[in-house]
């Protein structure tokens, strides 16, 4: 009896460890974030993980899609930016390839709107722009499907990759706002009223 309370006590508690164990969790091949910092003027771009996202990197096979996509531009400069992703590089140059991007529907929205919404192999000059305040993260959603008919082979063996990221700055500063200038524009208007003033008061002595 004693012994069978053992291994029932035993059996509990190694339960409870792998319940409170901690697993690892594989890196989500549907969501990302870029991370925006600026030190020292210079401004850094940063994604939360290196493995590929499925609109990366698809393998969608003949009659599969996804609409769980999320690009999220998370931005920490200080400053509210415009962001411009542009120039995405393709990996032409390969039959099969050009054949499968073909294949692939992509539909790209940003900002509450449709950005893209074509077969792949004509995402070479999309351009994604999204004002991103500071401090707040913004979506950029991605959605592929492949055509029912594609019999090839479902790889494109390298990355899709944005060539350009750019990143504009606004409001962030009172030399940046219209406030300054109508601060500006009233102290010269007071100043010309004084001198005018002045020199009505010379004339009168």
């Amino acid at each position: 009896m004693k012994k069978s309370l053992s291994a029932l006590l035993l059996a509990l508690i190694l339960c409870l460890t792998a319940a409170v164990v901690p697993v690892s969790a594989e890196p989500l091949d549907n969501e990302t974030t870029v991370i925006i910092t600026r030190t020292s003027g210079q401004t850094e771009l940063t994604p939360s993980q290196t493995e590929s996202c499925f609109w990366e990197y698809p393998t969608l096979t003949a009659g599969q899609h996804r609409d769980d996509g999320v690009l999220w531009l998370f931005n920490k400069s200080g400053k509210d930016a415009t962001v411009t992703m542009a120039d995405f590089h393709l990996p032409t140059g390969d039959e099969q390839v050009t054949n499968y991007l073909k294949a692939l529907h992509l539909t790209v929205r940003a900002g509450g709107k449709v950005v893209f919404d074509d077969t792949y192999d004509k995402a070479g000059s999309l351009s994604i722009t999204v004002n991103v305040p500071k401090g707040e993260k913004k979506p950029v959603y991605y959605e592929l499907g492949c055509d029912f008919t594609y019999s090839g082979e479902s790889t494109l063996g390298n990355d899709v990759i944005y060539g350009k990221y750019s990143v504009e700055y606004h409001g962030g500063g009172i030399f940046s706002s219209w406030i300054f200038y109508a601060v500006v524009g009233a102290v010269v208007l007071a100043a010309i009223i004084v001198v005018v003033v002045l020199k009505k008061k010379q004339k009168s002595a």
